[in-house]
């Protein structure tokens, strides 16, 4: 599960309000909202304003961040209506992940005890150097699925949920309303969301990269776009609460989390 934010402030480079010759007030409103796919950043953007102004768009930057406070363990559980150990409710831990890599080691370990044992019984009509082999690779499944747990953990997260969104349907509903989560918050706070996809391979919420959209019209290259400023002035707070909604969003629905660890390490980096 995982969050991909980019975020940045204006810069004098942010292109006019219009579009061809007519400008975004005068826009029908079916028009302005098949320009939300616009490859543009800023045309998405502008024309989300116009939405807004038109009443139609009414969440679009509805929310205002508040000023920093601490706050203390039992504001949290307050808040999050969780008992117990914080951290484990908003799965900051990540052991509902750990949980799952264990019963899936668990699951190919006796499939591989109960085919090795088969294949030795039914075999018989083969060769017994094809059937001593085969018998062997049966055995040490396991070890391949640990080997490809070290060596490419995050493709192996990735097929791990997979199997559970297509074997139990409520953790795929638990996912879909992660990823609200997310999509809410960053929309309510005037972020313009690029891609939302919440299936079983792939789950995530990307906001536009202002920088991308002005190093394509300048067709600037790689390395100058990193120098760009960032033009959407989205301060560190907010990238927290965008992240931290989804958390929420699971919270309030099944009274803990399972996305907190990857959502935190993402706002980490």
């Amino acid at each position: 599960m995982m969050l991909l934010l980019v975020a940045g402030q204006a810069s004098g480079l942010a292109p006019p309000e219009r579009i061809g010759l007519v400008p975004m007030t005068e826009r029908p409103t079916d028009e302005l909202w098949a320009l939300l796919d616009a490859p543009q950043s800023t045309t998405a953007d502008n024309a989300l304003e116009a939405l807004a102004e038109r009443g139609e768009a009414t969440k679009w930057r509805s929310a205002e961040l508040q000023p920093r406070y601490a706050v203390s363990t039992t504001q949290l559980e307050t808040t999050t209506r969780c008992r117990g150990d914080i951290a484990d409710a908003v799965g900051v831990l990540g052991e509902q992940s750990v949980e799952k890599l264990a019963v899936l080691f668990a699951g190919v370990m006796l499939s591989a005890m109960l085919s090795s044992v088969a294949a030795n019984q039914s075999l018989t009509f083969l060769p017994e150097i094809w059937r001593f082999t085969i018998v062997q690779l049966l055995c040490f499944a396991p070890y391949g699925y640990l080997s490809l747990g070290l060596v490419f953990p995050e493709d192996l997260q990735r097929y791990v949920v997979k199997l559970y969104t297509f074997l139990f349907p409520a953790y795929r509903a638990r996912l879909r309303r992660h990823e609200a989560g997310h999509l809410v918050a960053g929309h309510a706070l005037g972020l313009p969301v690029a891609n939302v996809s919440a299936n079983a391979a792939y789950a995530a919420v990307e906001f536009r990269d202002g920088r991308s959209d002005v190093a394509q019209t300048l067709r600037l290259p790689k390395e100058a776009i990193q120098r760009q400023k960032p033009r959407y002035g989205a301060s560190p707070e907010a990238l927290a609460v965008v992240s931290l909604a989804g958390i929420m969003a699971e919270i309030d629905e099944y009274a803990d989390a399972e996305g907190g660890a990857a959502d935190l390490a993402q706002l980490q980096s």
